[in-house]
């Protein structure tokens, strides 16, 4: 009688990193926002950590011509932008008992939770580019300030303290912002020529009250073809996108000490409204996002007791141009009182947090 050789999960341990790695490119692409609008840029092999864009400035008028006499040249100029690539990534260690005796795939399951973890972690830092935070160097963005007395455009990093509470965003701040765009002569995504809004639900439930709003069906069948991730809608030449991951400040009343205790503040929600070319990326491509799969004993597991699930990439945001995108803080009739934990701030509300430095 001849021998079988059965094949196994030892044998075929290869398969299993690449079903790992299908699970969190999946989950990744289902919950991030941003970088599906990015200028994404590879950084080669071997060729450092900096990345850099180049945009070219805008020549001046031509010139009225003299029969027979050469006019004087314009020349060519860019404004180039650079940034530092890093490391992110996180994992989690998984016990060889819970493996034996869990009712679920726990591997599975930490694989999703971290593809999770990826997305949302990618979408912050393109965000902490954007807005400034403890992390970064400020950029001087554009901000449009919602209050309930006036609306007015800034360029202060703290111009989601004048926020109130009440100061909710309506349809006609949309048409400002997209005006304010147009005049700068900022390019559209589509055939439309429309401009982009990434916001909170919360902020989002005001402006679909109003009878201008179009759901996305309306106009795909009127020729735009491709509907992005998340989104939702479109008015006033804007097509929006919620996230549950924006950027939620403190608003009036205590705006520039959010670790006071006691004080009332108003949830500031960040809106960001922009065309091509506002931020730049690391193109992201297959393989970029590492899911690594590890078990086996070694000097620090001499016993083979766990096995630890990780994610790891190479990446950075920066704004391109600041006249491409407006940063819109408005308030949603809701407000927090102040703690000084961090862990307080964030149940209060607040969504103000960077990838912090690992130990």
């Amino acid at each position: 009688m001849g021998t079988i050789t059965v094949d196994t999960t030892t044998t075929l341990s290869n398969l299993l990193p690449s079903y790992y790695d299908r699970v969190l490119l999946d989950t990744f692409h289902q919950t991030v926002r941003f970088q599906q609008f990015a200028e994404k840029k590879r950084i080669p092999t071997g060729e450092g950590k900096s990345i850099t864009w180049n945009r070219y400035t805008k020549l001046d008028l031509g010139y009225v011509l003299t029969e027979g006499t050469r006019p004087s040249n314009h020349g060519l100029s860019t404004v180039q932008v650079s940034a530092l690539a890093q490391q992110y990534g996180a994992y989690v260690p998984i016990s060889d008992f819970v493996d034996l005796t869990a009712i679920s795939d726990v591997t599975k399951n930490a694989v999703e939770l971290l593809g999770k973890q990826a997305a949302l972690t990618l979408d912050t830092v393109i965000q902490q580019a954007i807005i400034w935070h403890a992390n970064t160097t400020a950029v001087s963005v554009n901000h449009y300030v919602k209050q309930s007395a006036q609306q007015y455009f800034s360029t202060a990093q703290s111009a989601a303290q004048s926020v109130d509470t009440a100061a909710v965003l309506a349809v006609s701040d949309v048409n400002t912002v997209v005006a304010k765009l147009r005049g700068w002569d900022v390019p559209g995504w589509d055939n439309m020529n429309s401009y982009i809004g990434i916001t909170s639900p919360e902020v989002a439930q005001y402006i679909m009250n109003d009878s201008t709003w179009q759901n996305f069906h309306q106009y795909v069948e009127k020729g735009i073809e491709n509907i992005y991730n998340g989104e939702i809608g479109r008015v006033f030449g804007c097509r929006f996108l919620t996230t549950t991951n924006n950027r939620v400040s403190a608003g009036s009343a205590d705006g520039a000490a959010i670790s006071a205790t006691g004080s009332t503040s108003a949830l500031a929600h960040a809106t960001m409204i922009f065309g091509k070319q506002f931020f730049g990326t690391v193109d992201l491509g297959p393989g970029d996002v590492q899911m690594l799969v590890r078990n086996g004993a070694d000097s620090y597991d001499p016993l083979a007791q766990y096995s630890t699930v990780g994610w790891k990439t190479f990446f950075t945001s920066k704004v391109l141009n600041v006249s491409a995108g407006v940063v819109v803080w408005s308030g949603i009739n809701s407000d927090m009182t102040n703690a000084s934990a961090a862990s307080a701030r964030k149940s209060a509300g607040l969504r103000i947090y960077d990838p912090s430095t690992s130990a």
